[in-house]
């Protein structure tokens, strides 16, 4: 961003789903990323009212999680804890994309890693 800039910056929330509940993971890191896990990276960006998102689903997941279009459903609600507005204003559009545990994608790591 530069200075001067009026844009918002983007928000991250890593949240982890265990015992069909949401929790949200601060000051976040890989060592947080449990294969045992369901986990959700999201991004609200305000300036192109956007949240881009991507739920992660360790090797070894013991949790039944929700899918990914239900996770969409409930950013665009505003249902799952986020610095998102809630409810949502119209016109957000919510990229989902599926990860598997040991095999993130190049766009995964550099979202995951932008939201330290």
């Amino acid at each position: 961003m530069h200075a001067g800039s009026t844009l918002t910056p983007p928000r991250f929330r890593l949240l982890q789903f265990t015992d069909n509940a949401w929790e949200k993971l601060g000051g976040y890191d890989d060592d947080d990323l449990d294969e045992d896990g369901f986990f959700v990276l999201s991004c609200w960006t305000p300036s192109t009212s956007t949240i881009t998102a991507f739920t992660w689903t360790g090797s070894t997941c013991n949790v039944d999680p929700p899918a990914a279009q239900e996770v969409k459903e409930l950013l665009a609600a505003g249902k799952l804890p986020t610095k998102s507005p809630s409810p949502m204003p119209d016109g957000v559009t919510v990229n989902v994309d599926e990860i598997t545990g040991g095999e993130e994608t190049e766009d995964f790591w550099e979202w995951f890693e932008s939201g330290y």
